[in-house]
């Protein structure tokens, strides 16, 4: 995730008061121009974008399956995990989504900039948007465990492969492209423009989807879809506290693993 895989999307702050921005084709490819005072930016397309995804991912992507992996053969193997995992359930039923508020903000949010402290080579936000990390990723845990929530009301909470393979479906094909990466792109943009809702706007243009969240979900399909498969495979009790757990070691494998300049990406679902 720089910690945060969509921070890689967008562009730096845009801090004149004169902004334009207009589409361009140079040699055939498809680029988004932001000018601020006569200066412009030419961002990649989305296509240089999801090779570049792939190929900075592949190796991390492969990773945090086998760390996803690992933490399911634990649950169903090991009788002390089983017993630390059953554990977090009871805690996570009493409070209800207090809990996955403040579990996602600290894993997803806060536990990554503490992480990236620990890397002075890259860039790093200042502590004053580090309430914005721990406001924002709090909500997308209520919302998350919430579409868990929802599709075992719809679909059961089955663990057979039938059962799996549709939930993944919806998660991937419908949860994460139309609602949570969309969120996460636009929200993001908004910080890096110092919350300026007009600049912000600028920066996505016209064509924001296909340029700056089409390249996150074809990313999140290269590495989330064996991990979320594994996450439907635990008890629903058990899938969001796993999902924190595994959105954390996410950040720490990017951040240790891969080089600094690399794009990154976050699945911000499940």
């Amino acid at each position: 995730m720089k910690s945060h895989g969509e921070e890689s999307l967008t562009a730096k702050p845009v801090t004149s008061e004169r902004v334009t921005s207009e589409r361009v084709n140079v040699k055939r490819v498809s680029v988004k121009r932001v000018s601020v005072e006569g200066a412009s930016v030419e961002q990649p397309t989305a296509g240089a974008q999801i090779a570049a995804a792939a190929r900075a991912n592949l190796v991390p992507g492969l990773l945090l399956q086998a760390v996803a992996l690992l933490l399911v053969l634990a649950y169903y193997f090991w009788p002390a995990a089983r017993q630390a995992f059953l554990a977090v359930a009871e805690f996570k039923a009493t409070i209800g989504y207090v809990y996955s508020f403040f579990a996602l903000s600290l894993f997803a949010g806060i536990l990554p900039l503490v992480l990236r402290r620990l890397q002075p080579n890259l860039a790093q936000d200042g502590f004053a948007v580090w309430p914005f990390y721990a406001v924002f990723w709090g909500i997308m845990g209520v919302f998350i465990d919430a579409f868990y929530n929802l599709q075992a009301w719809i679909f059961g909470q089955g663990t057979d492969a039938l059962t799996i393979a549709i939930k993944v479906a919806v998660d991937m094909l419908l949860f994460s492209p139309c609602f949570a990466l969309p969120l996460v792109c636009v929200c993001f943009v908004w910080k890096d423009q110092g919350f300026n809702v007009a600049k912000a706007r600028v920066v996505l243009g016209p064509y924001w989807y296909q340029e700056r969240v089409w390249p996150m979900v074809i990313a999140a399909w290269i590495v989330w879809i064996p991990a979320v498969a594994l996450v439907y495979s635990l008890p629903l009790a058990l899938q969001f506290p796993v999902q924190n757990v595994i959105e954390c070691m996410w950040a720490m494998i990017l951040l240790f693993l891969t080089r600094p300049e690399a794009p990154e990406f976050t699945h911000a679902s499940s």
